[in-house]
């Protein structure tokens, strides 16, 4: 019943087209298939998860990661205490930091123990397995800006200009969409389409945020394109 449902939910290829098969049967039989004990825990679960996946559809994009949001809402749904110290440790589970930033770990450490703290205990360590998953920075590794990037491709909750919007279910004032960046990419051999898109976000005070976000496709983008890039930039400059 919750497969079939999810299959449902994500259906749309707006939602499912970041859906990693792999990464999901590690987070499903790690840390998420024990939360759902009766039919009831199924169907009251879908109902939240449809009413915020829709939340997050945008004029042919969805805004987040499909499998962070299934992982956030089975903790909203069944832990809130702990969902809601999550929300409030962004910059703990987040924290770009090197191999050797022992400060940085302890942080994020401390910031795991008061959110395992807030989870029932029967399934406290499914929520800690579920913060691995979701945040790789709760481990003691270090992550090159390559797959930071990647992160921020994928729409992950790890990600912090990615963040925020998987707990106040909108894109942050100042910030710029996820359905805006996708117009961009479409248009990056349209020098006309650009310039246009570019002034439109420029009007809205988000040419900045836009810039700063395409940074993490620098390398996605074929060379073929830069003329008209480059110069649709120096129309808008």
């Amino acid at each position: 019943v919750l497969f079939t449902g999810l299959d449902e939910i994500l259906g749309d290829i707006r939602v499912n087209q970041r859906f990693n098969k792999h990464r999901w049967g590690n987070m499903f039989v790690g840390g998420l298939r024990l939360f759902f004990a009766t039919l009831r825990d199924v169907h009251r679960y879908l109902g939240m998860l449809s009413f915020h996946t829709s939340l997050f559809k945008s004029n042919g994009s969805f805004e987040v990661n499909p499998i962070d949001l299934i992982a956030l809402e089975v903790l909203r749904v069944f832990e809130p205490n702990a969902y809601q110290r999550i929300a409030n440790s962004k910059f703990e589970l987040t924290e770009k930091r090197g191999i050797h930033s022992e400060k940085g770990y302890e942080r994020s450490e401390a910031a795991v123990k008061r959110i395992l703290a807030e989870a029932t205990e029967v399934r406290r360590e499914h929520v800690q397995e579920l913060l691995k998953q979701l945040f790789p920075y709760t481990e003691k590794t270090s992550y090159g800006d390559g797959l930071l990037e990647e992160w921020f491709r994928d729409l992950r909750v790890c990600h912090p200009n990615v963040f925020d919007r998987y707990f106040n279910l909108t894109i942050p004032e100042g910030d710029i969409s996820q359905a805006n960046l996708d117009i961009i990419l479409s248009l990056v051999g349209d020098r006309a389409g650009l310039v246009k898109e570019f002034r439109n976000l420029k009007c809205k005070d988000l040419l900045d945020a836009a810039l700063d976000r395409l940074e993490a496709y620098k390398k996605e983008l074929d060379l073929k394109y830069a003329i008209p890039f480059v110069t649709s930039l120096f129309d808008v400059g």
